[in-house]
């Protein structure tokens, strides 16, 4: 019934339990339908010996977990795609904390300030916004933080540290977390110097 690939490991633990190294088996196995699909399949085994150590009995149980391991697989593939999309973006983009802490940035919006994405998940968005135009950016996520919207936007300068400026273009949406409490802002920035 087991999956040839499983084949082996399986031999090396029914092998340790003849020679008494274990009495709790506890393994993911695959099996083979007869239509051919595989199971996942949760093992679970205990040994019972008799009083000069040979194998009575194994007890077995199997859970049938194919079902979760397709899910825990999507999840990972999805994770893997959103993780690609985000960190390849041709534009900036940033996960920003509500209080304006920078939680996660990509390369693009690294390349964009002069720094590298470690410096700026360091920081906030108040260390690289121009001066001039943070009074203008914090009441447009003050009227986000109060439910006003939920999407907002503008455009900004950004100092990089050679102190060169960067002029960028910024569409956000708040992101709620399950409860409703404002969880982070998703936000692009598109490079606008040149126009």
């Amino acid at each position: 019934l087991l999956h040839p690939d499983d084949l082996d490991e399986s031999r090396r633990m029914h092998e340790r339990v003849l020679r008494g190294e274990v009495d709790q088996l506890e393994a993911l196995r695959r099996a083979l339908r007869r239509d051919g699909r595989v199971l996942w399949l949760q093992v679970r085994s205990s040994v019972q010996r008799s009083p000069g150590g040979q194998v009575e009995l194994v007890i077995t149980q199997l859970v049938d977990v194919t079902e979760q391991r397709g899910r825990e697989e999507a999840l990972r593939d999805s994770e893997v795609r959103l993780r690609t999309i985000f960190d390849e973006a041709p534009i900036g983009m940033a996960l920003i904390a509500p209080e304006g802490r920078l939680l996660q940035v990509n390369r693009a919006l690294a390349a964009m300030l002069g720094r590298s994405v470690a410096e700026l998940e360091a920081i906030g968005v108040q260390d690289v916004v121009h001066p001039d135009d943070l009074e203008a950016s914090a009441a447009r996520v003050e009227a986000a933080l109060a439910g006003r919207c939920r999407i907002i936007g503008g455009e900004s300068r950004y100092v990089r540290p050679d102190g060169a400026v960067v002029s960028g273009d910024y569409p956000s949406s708040l992101v709620p977390a399950a409860e409703g409490a404002p969880r982070y802002f998703v936000c692009q920035v598109i490079d606008v110097t040149e126009r």
